[in-house]
Order: C-alpha cells, then sequence, then structure tokens
C-alpha cells in the first residue's frame, strides 16, 4: 500500500506537470505532440514584409495593406500604435496611444499610465460574466475573447493600445473559466460562450453605444451597432480571440449557436466589421483533432486512444482532478510552465499574469469545468464552420496573427494549414501574419510585433 501510494502521487505529480501547462493556456492539442510529430503541410515559403521593424514577421500570401501618411511613413510606431497620422486621429505619442513602450529585447514591457479600466459583470441567464471596459462609449466597439484556462487579464497590452487610440475595448471572461461563475448545470461549449458574446454585444456593448452617440432608436441591436452591409458610424463591433477564443469569436460571428436560420437578424453575422485571430485553436479541446484530414487511420487510433484514456484516467475522476488543482497546481508550476508558452520574451511572466490563472484554480466549480472542457464534444473545427457557413464567412474580414514557435497550436497543423492556404488566395478576406520566435500568446508575449499586425489589419476595415 506504501509503494501503491507514492507510485500513485509521483504519477500524478509528473504526469499533471504535463497537463497544467495545457491548462493554463487554452489548450488544443494536449499531447498529440509526444505521439507523433506533426509533419509540416505547408508548401510555400511566406513572404517577408518590408516593414523595416517587422524583421521576425511575414506575411502568408496577400499582405495586409501598409498604410502610410503622407510623407510615406507608417501609420504605426515602432511600439505597434497608430500615431496622429491615423484615420482616428486620436494619438500622438506612444503614452497617449498605448501607455505601453515596448523593447525587442528580453525584458518586460514598461508601462507608465494606462486608460482607465471599468470592472461591469454581466448577468447572463442568472450567472455572472467578468467583464471589462476600457476607452470611449463612443468608439468602435472590440470584444476579445481568450482562451482556455485564461481571462481578462492576458489581454491587458491589447486593452491599453486599443482603448488608448480611441476604441471601445469590452473584454470578458467564459462561463466556467477566470472570474466569471463556474455553475456545475451548464454545458460548456464553443456554442454555449458563443451564444453569451452574441447576447454580451446586444446587451452592453450596443447599449453603450446608444449612450455613447446620445441615446436614440427602438432597435439598439440593429440600429448603432451597424453592419457590414449598411454600414453606420460604428462600422460594426470588432471580435478578437486567442486559441479557442478565437474558435468561439468566429461561432458568434457567423451566429452558429443559432439553429434557427431564419433568425439571421438576430444575431451577430452581417455586424461584424472583422474577426482577428491570435493563434486559433481546433476546438473546444483535442479531440477535434481527430478528424483533420493529414492523420492515417493509425494516428487517429492512437489519439484516440490517449484521450480516451486521459478522459477515464484523469478528466473524468474527479478526486485526482480536484487533487490536481488543489496539491499539485502552485503558482511556481504556473509560472514554468507560462514561461514554456512566452518564448519570445518569457519575462512577461510576471505575478500579476501568474495569479490570474492561479486564482481561478482553486474556485469551487474549477474542476468540473476543466473536466468538462476536456471531455465534451469539440463543436465544429474552423474549417467545418466555414464549410457550414460559407455564404456568411464569404464577405468576413478574418485576420490572423501567428506566432511560429507554437507547440500548442502549431502552425503546420490543421487549423494554420488551413488558414495559411485561405490567406494565400486572393479571393477571400482573410490576411495572416507569422510572428517569428513568438509562442502561444503572441499578443502578450511578442507586443510590439504582434500590435503591428493587428493595427495595420484595423486600418483597412
Amino acid at each position: 500500500s506504501y509503494r501503491c501510494y507514492h507510485f500513485t502521487k509521483y504519477w500524478c505529480d509528473s504526469t499533471m506537470r504535463h497537463a497544467v501547462s495545457t491548462f493554463v493556456c487554452a489548450i488544443a492539442l494536449i499531447s498529440s505532440s509526444s505521439i507523433v510529430h506533426v509533419p509540416s503541410a505547408l508548401s510555400f515559403s511566406p513572404r517577408a514584409t518590408s516593414h523595416s521593424s517587422l524583421s521576425s514577421q511575414s506575411s502568408i500570401g496577400k499582405n495586409v495593406p501598409k498604410n502610410t501618411n503622407n510623407n510615406g511613413g507608417p501609420l504605426v510606431n515602432k511600439e505597434g500604435c497608430r500615431t496622429s497620422n491615423s484615420p482616428l486621429g486620436l494619438a500622438s505619442s506612444v503614452t497617449e496611444a498605448s501607455a505601453t513602450s515596448t523593447s525587442t529585447s528580453t525584458t518586460s514591457t514598461a508601462t507608465t499610465s494606462r486608460p482607465e479600466i471599468n470592472v461591469q459583470p454581466y448577468l447572463w441567464r442568472n450567472h455572472t460574466i467578468n467583464a471589462i471596459q476600457s476607452g470611449p462609449a463612443s468608439g468602435q466597439p472590440v470584444v476579445l475573447i481568450h482562451g482556455f484556462g485564461c481571462s481578462t487579464t492576458y489581454w491587458r497590452e491589447v486593452t491599453a493600445t486599443l482603448a488608448g487610440i480611441g476604441y471601445s475595448v469590452h473584454a470578458i471572461d467564459l462561463l466556467g473559466q477566470g472570474k466569471s461563475s463556474k455553475p456545475p448545470d451548464v454545458t460548456l461549449s464553443i456554442n454555449l460562450w458563443s451564444n453569451i458574446v452574441d447576447d454580451y454585444v446586444r446587451d452592453v456593448v450596443a447599449k453603450q453605444q446608444q449612450n455613447g452617440f446620445g441615446g436614440g432608436g427602438s432597435n439598439i441591436f440593429d440600429g448603432l451597432l451597424g453592419s457590414r452591409k449598411t454600414g453606420s458610424s460604428t462600422d460594426g463591433v470588432i471580435l478578437m480571440g486567442n486559441s479557442l477564443g478565437s474558435l468561439v469569436a468566429l461561432a458568434a460571428a457567423v451566429g452558429d449557436h443559432s439553429d434557427d436560420s431564419s433568425d439571421y437578424a438576430a444575431h451577430l453575422p452581417g455586424k461584424v466589421a472583422g474577426v482577428c485571430m491570435f493563434n486559433c485553436g481546433v476546438g473546444l479541446n483535442s479531440r477535434g483533432i481527430v478528424d483533420e484530414p493529414q492523420w492515417s487511420p493509425f494516428q487517429r487510433f492512437l489519439f484516440t486512444l490517449v484521450l480516451n484514456t486521459l478522459d477515464a484516467m484523469l478528466f473524468n475522476n474527479p478526486p485526482v482532478l480536484r487533487y490536481v488543482l488543489d496539491d499539485v497546481v502552485t503558482p511556481d508550476l504556473l509560472r514554468g510552465a507560462l514561461r514554456g508558452l512566452y518564448t519570445y520574451d518569457p519575462s512577461r511572466v510576471d505575478d500579476e499574469l501568474v495569479m490570474s490563472f492561479y486564482h481561478p484554480a482553486k474556485e469551487d466549480g474549477a474542476a468540473d469545468a476543466l473536466r468538462q472542457i476536456y471531455t465534451n464534444h469539440p463543436g465544429l473545427s474552423p474549417m467545418q464552420i466555414h464549410e457550414k457557413h460559407a455564404e456568411r464567412v464569404a464577405g468576413l474580414p478574418i485576420h490572423l496573427v501567428w506566432g511560429d514557435d507554437d507547440a500548442v497550436t502549431p502552425l503546420d497543423g490543421g487549423v494554420g494549414t488551413f488558414y495559411s492556404a485561405l490567406a494565400k488566395d486572393e479571393s477571400t478576406p482573410v490576411t495572416m501574419d507569422v510572428i517569428g520566435g513568438t509562442g502561444h500568446i503572441p499578443f502578450d508575449d511578442n507586443v510590439g510585433e504582434s500590435n503591428q499586425s493587428m493595427l495595420r489589419w484595423l486600418e483597412t476595415l
């Protein structure tokens, strides 16, 4: 019994250190890299952009247009912030624009003053959704959607930059994660979260827009949020996501959570100005990779076997799962796991970031949320959403910012390959920038280059 106990404890401690690294940051490919090396499926050589400050960034296929000022200079400075020559004309310095100074070395981003952040919890069907808002209420709305295990915290630089240049920035903690409620009686899924995003935009963002523009109009959602078809003063809402949050953004943009196709006007399709994805995931969990076309039948068998084994031994084993979260997960363990994901600048992993992962993991309901995310149906992959909603996606501007040093969502995986091909196709509104030496969270890891890619794309909307 003594040996059995210590063997079990050793197995839990060592095995779960690997699982925890996936837990902390929007895992999509748990254990797959240890089963089989993902072969390179890309047949192109990314064309480097001519922007002098993007030395490690390359564009796949068509480049995002680089807007210039009257002197031929870029509309973004070296920190990735809009200049005063931007169409918004709201920022004349780094401090005014993003309050962020980013070094190209491995030192942390130095922050001066930041735009005020307002915490505004949103009650969704009797469940509390943690939400923050920053920037002027009258600005074009941007909604930020995090990946698995994350929260509004790691959007800190994106929030500061966009709010500082006049966007109305919203970020939410998805139900079951971060500071949001973790109810035991709700089935977590991509479509559940996309439904929450849709409702949040209608209930909060649209009403804020109404107040910001002085009120008026009986149909807030249709009248003030804007539309790609009709246009308006706000030009629609912009959705941004990381990892599985990218998939939530895409599903919300096309209204995949709605089973009633006649209810098109009541949902976000047609009212989204664009979707920006940072290292897009394949689904709610890694089971979605089983259906990707690059795998052989034997590889699919191995994936299924390992995933089923993990489910039986860990994720569907509440006592072990609770033990892991209570006794194995520590701030130091999370710090090490996160530093492995911040491959460009590991020093960005500070106490604020670590504790934003640590505290939610200790809350009641965290174990069940983790279980659900790993074992529930993965939902549709990005490829399947594009196929199912081909007409709705056809005119939707999509931009991808992809850190190429990412074992969670590798560029040569199924999703990366899919969007790389779309970015090469001149007939699609899909663009893509690959940032060299950067991991799964480019917007908080390599802030300067990620911001530049994001802001250049926003100029085109």
